[in-house]
């Protein structure tokens, strides 16, 4: 499956992908959780976040098409201001242009922007996209290690649904 091909769908599409994934680990009398600790098996709504983030942060280290660049400029290209927080990579998502269709940009690339914005600086000064995607799948197996019960939705945008539950 190619995450960005999925990614814009709808929750309750992308809800049966998660869901099928989850009926496999019951069968094999494994949790969510023991397959991303132990056999680095995520979630789909995890592995297409983390996929999206990877191709901001092709744009960001300058690797990805051109139309990229265009479609999502650096945030203090527009606000020479800046915005003051996460750190010094900031891309600009058009979330100050919407004023309608709230969910379908919740879906967006433009929303995930936001989460792209609130990384750490070490994350976002990974010299290669697949360093950068590692080093948010330790904050998502570090999330679920202490327990937290959102870790399947790490990086989301959209509002949460029972990942495990299904």
């Amino acid at each position: 499956m190619h995450s960005g091909g999925f990614f814009h769908a709808t929750t309750s599409v992308l809800e049966k992908f998660d869901h099928a994934q989850n009926r496999f680990l019951r069968e094999l009398g494994i949790s969510p959780s023991q397959a991303l600790l132990e056999f680095n098996f995520a979630p789909p709504s995890l592995r297409r976040n983390i996929g999206v983030l990877g191709l901001l942060h092709k744009r960001v280290l300058g690797k990805a098409h051109p139309t990229f660049e265009k479609l999502l400029p650096w945030y203090t290209e527009r606000f020479p201001e800046g915005r003051g927080r996460g750190h010094d990579k900031q891309l600009y998502g058009h979330n100050c242009e919407i004023k309608c269709h709230n969910a379908l940009y919740s879906r967006s690339i433009f929303a995930v922007c936001d989460v792209y914005n609130t990384l750490p600086q070490h994350v976002v000064n990974a010299c290669s996209v697949k360093l950068f995607q590692q080093y948010l799948t330790h904050i998502s197996k570090t999330s679920c290690e202490q327990g937290e019960e959102a870790w399947a939705s790490s990086f989301c945008t959209r509002p949460p649904y029972a990942v495990n539950q299904l």
